[in-house]
């Protein structure tokens, strides 16, 4: 389901999605010619490192955010053609005409409802492999993980007023 925010002030609050970007960004091998999502690009502060990364590729930068992406579009015109933009939801099959070489996304899964459809793009790429390959690849992939790791701490509070009477 498509939600639309309020951009300017997502943009002020959001460093430590800023920061989660960067890392993940950091771990992204990248030639500087590869064409990349960036899935769930929000008002672009990663796509802008991203696009950086990239001086001879290409960035599709989507959210189901239409003030999302016009924010993204706002910062992100300093590189021109080499930017594409897309208001698409990524629990539906994506509005891309071409294939991209990787996919980069932070803090956007969890929004998310249907994962097994989500990562369904991942079930393509294994059916290309011969079958009796296909566990030692995903065992491959999870061996090269990095240890998990929580760091932040998510505070849910329940509060409730007290009626005292008084004498």
């Amino acid at each position: 389901m498509a939600r639309d925010w309020d951009a300017q002030t997502y943009d002020r609050v959001a460093d430590p999605q800023a920061r989660w970007g960067r890392a993940v960004l950091d771990r992204l091998p990248l030639a500087g010619d590869e064409r990349v999502l960036d899935a769930g690009c929000g008002t672009g502060r990663v796509t802008e490192l991203l696009a950086a990364r990239l001086p001879h590729g290409h960035v599709v930068a989507l959210d189901a955010s239409a003030a999302m992406i016009e924010a993204a579009h706002q910062r992100l015109a300093p590189f021109g053609e080499r930017i594409e933009y897309a208001v698409a939801d990524l629990g539906q099959p994506l509005p891309l005409a071409e294939p991209v070489d990787a996919i980069l996304s932070t803090a956007t899964f969890h929004w998310i409802a249907d994962h097994d459809a989500l990562f369904a793009i991942l079930g393509a790429h294994l059916d290309r492999l011969p079958a009796d390959e296909r566990d030692a690849f995903v065992r491959a992939v999870a061996d090269r993980l990095p240890e998990p790791v929580i760091d932040y701490v998510r505070l849910n509070i329940v509060a409730r007023g007290s009626r005292r009477s008084r004498h």
